[in-house]
């Protein structure tokens, strides 16, 4: 009657905890996967949109599919944010006025 289950099922009594934390990665994983799948939804309302709506967001059709060309497991709006947060390639307007940050 001393016996404690885990001893009666013939397991260690660290076991629970190992499978916790393998069940806690496996639910990590599926998180990552619903939200990537959602952030591809919305991803596609952006291909929707017309080119004078994404320079006003900051990013071209080049940098859509640049991020629609990653792997289905990756999240297409972190690909897609390190594009945006680069400088253009877009050659400077002849004429435009070029303002300098002042130094601190």
């Amino acid at each position: 009657m001393g016996k404690s289950i885990a001893t009666r099922i013939g397991t260690r009594p660290g076991a629970g905890a190992l499978i916790g934390q393998a069940l806690a990665v496996v639910l990590l994983g599926v998180r990552q996967v619903v939200t990537v799948i959602k952030h591809r939804r919305q991803f596609a309302d952006l291909v929707d949109c017309e080119d004078h709506r994404l320079s006003d967001m900051g990013i071209t059709r080049d940098d859509l599919h640049a991020a629609l060309s990653e792997p289905l497991w990756r999240d297409p709006t972190t690909a897609l944010a390190r594009r945006a947060g680069k400088p253009s390639k877009t050659p400077t307007l002849p004429g435009a006025i070029k303002t300098r940050r002042p130094r601190r």
